[in-house]
């Protein structure tokens, strides 16, 4: 896959769009006509990375974030001896700008459950998680046989919401005294086959709420989503709060894909992926709150 769209995808072009913004706003603010042309394109390119990351800020904080820029770009091309207020237009959008990254810093964090490795694991997920039955060990299989956790797979190729929302049922009662964690790679294949977002509002919610009535932590990963996709971007968070699922943040996703060698055709995952995928969830049980990006190179996953 294309490396700028993973970033993208990812909400690294949020806030590299964010970044970019700032500039713009604090050029207006101090510079005024003398940088018209940078601190325009400036804010027009950041205007446009924010716009096509899907990241589901509250609309009225977009509402006043573009007005105070598009005020700005008006207020700050008149002369040196404009009025005071007029300098500090773009201060506000440059103050807006630090807010809307400040509301979105929270999902980027990974997150980490504690005594993860010693629950019971059930896992549902589609091709990325099932494999492509060409020999290659998946992640729950890498956990299983390297580092001895406790995995019941139940992942399968092409596997929609609305499947594995009928295979949830089949997950089996939890034993006294023991706890079961339920990882959830799922979605990707409603989204991307045509799916409306109210189609996937409605699996959604109906798998959560099979998942979490029969394990007692749910992680669920975020997916990356395609330009424009911010309402179902909001309905997917929502959803992991209402049935307390754990979000794991869709750049883990992407960085995991967007690894050299990490797939077999830029998005399926390689043996190399897997490693990979099987780092990043062992990090997330083992609470250790590392990225994928931040673990041992593929092939050198610490054995336990």
């Amino acid at each position: 896959m294309n490396p700028i769209a993973l970033q993208l995808a990812g909400g690294n072009g949020f806030f590299a769009g964010c970044a970019i913004i700032a500039l713009g706003c604090a050029a207006a603010a101090f510079n005024g006509p003398r940088l018209a042309v940078v601190w325009r394109i400036a804010l027009c390119l950041g205007a446009i990375l924010v716009a096509i990351s899907s990241i589901p800020l509250p609309v009225w904080l977009y509402a006043l974030w573009a007005l105070a820029m598009v005020a700005g770009l008006f207020a700050a091309t008149g002369k040196p001896s404009r009025p005071g207020w007029i300098r500090a237009v773009p201060l506000v959008g440059l103050a807006l700008t630090i807010v809307a990254a400040a509301w979105e810093l929270p999902n980027v964090v990974m997150p980490g459950i504690p005594g993860g490795r010693q629950a019971r694991i059930v896992v549902i997920g589609d091709s990325l998680t099932a494999g492509m039955n060409d020999g290659t060990k998946t992640w729950p299989d890498l956990l299983a046989e390297e580092h001895k956790l406790d995995i019941l797979s139940l992942a399968q190729a092409g596997l929609s919401l609305d499947g594995a929302a009928r295979i949830a049922r089949n997950i089996p009662p939890a034993t006294q005294g023991r706890r079961t964690v339920a990882i959830l790679e799922i979605g990707g294949n409603d989204v991307f086959g045509g799916a409306s977002d109210d189609e996937i509002e409605r699996c959604l919610g109906q798998l959560l709420a099979l998942v979490s009535a029969r394990a007692e932590t749910v992680i669920l990963l975020e997916l990356p989503l395609p330009p424009f996709r911010n309402r179902l971007a909001a309905i997917q968070r929502r959803i992991a709060r209402e049935h307390k699922a754990i979000l794991v943040p869709k750049r883990a996703y992407t960085e995991v894909i967007g690894a050299p060698g990490a797939t077999v055709d830029g998005l399926h995952l390689s043996q190399s992926g897997q490693r990979r995928m099987a780092q990043m969830m062992l990090c997330i049980l083992g609470a250790t709150g590392n990225s994928p990006g931040a673990g041992k190179a593929a092939g050198e996953v610490e054995r336990s």
